[in-house]
């Protein structure tokens, strides 16, 4: 942060001490007050010149240094807001198959787009270091991770469905829907079976998470945000938004108490 010079304090000091020592001299006649007048005018003159002049290289310097600050939040508002529409839209391709007991095999592969661009400009955010609000820094790290995190379990369930899911569809001849999980069980094997139900479940599960920490961490930035600029706008969520994360926790938790009645075909 700009901070104030401390030589401005010793000019106004300076100027202070000589204005003294010259209503003294005057008082005391031992100075003429138009020699008096000659002599202080200059020297105030100059300090007062020079205090304007950097008073205004502050303000500048001040002003400059707010407006990088509003930019990183503003931009660390955009990815945050882009990293939850990616979430949301993955969500939106699972929701239909949440509560299918077959999802694990219903649930087509998902080709994502490449995110690696949507990343937090961690050191625009240094700033922040600096006051109390540091662990919103050290979140913001985290949640870059989680939400890569939760893409690769997108990535890595969608290469097993093809590389080798699929193909052991197509060779067994056998309908997926119509299959109870014991069949399933005997149609693929265990390995490829638990493999299946586990990339499917730490998926929805990781897109689940990743949505509700997004949500939570963009309140957080919000509120801190609007400390900071006060007057500016900066977007929040929608309560809508607030609703349908809660139905959708309710639901996953839900199917987490099924899986583990149900933990073998």
């Amino acid at each position: 942060m700009v901070k104030k010079p401390r030589f401005l304090i010793a000019y106004w000091i300076v100027f202070a001490g000589l204005m003294a020592i010259a209503v003294l001299s005057v008082y005391l006649k031992i100075v003429a007050l138009t020699n008096l007048v000659l002599l202080v005018l200059p020297i105030g003159s100059a300090i007062i010149g020079a205090s304007i002049s950097n008073a205004l290289s502050m303000q500048r310097e001040y002003d400059a240094e707010r407006a990088e600050q509003l930019r990183a939040l503003e931009w660390t508002c955009f990815v945050i807001f882009r990293q939850r529409n990616a979430l949301r839209s993955l969500a939106q391709h699972m929701e239909a198959y949440r509560m299918d007991g077959m999802r694990w095999s219903s649930l087509p592969a998902i080709t994502s787009p490449d995110y690696s661009d949507v990343r937090y400009d961690m050191p625009s955010l240094a700033f922040l270091l600096k006051t109390a609000e540091i662990q919103v820094v050290l979140d913001l790290t985290i949640e870059q991770e989680r939400f890569e995190a939760a893409l690769n379990t997108v990535a890595i369930r969608s290469k097993f469905l093809v590389d080798e899911l699929q193909p052991m569809t197509s060779k067994s001849g056998v309908s997926n829907s119509k299959l109870s999980e014991a069949q399933a069980f005997q149609v693929y094997g265990e390995r490829i079976y638990r493999t299946a139900v586990q990339y499917t479940d730490a998926m929805f599960e990781h897109i689940d998470t990743a949505i509700q920490s997004n949500f939570s961490l963009h309140q957080r930035l919000h509120k801190m945000a609007k400390c900071l600029f006060p007057k500016n706008v900066f977007a929040s969520i929608s309560q809508e938004e607030k609703d349908s994360l809660e139905m959708t926790t309710a639901l996953e938790m839900e199917v987490a108490a099924k899986s583990k009645t149900q933990s073998k075909p």
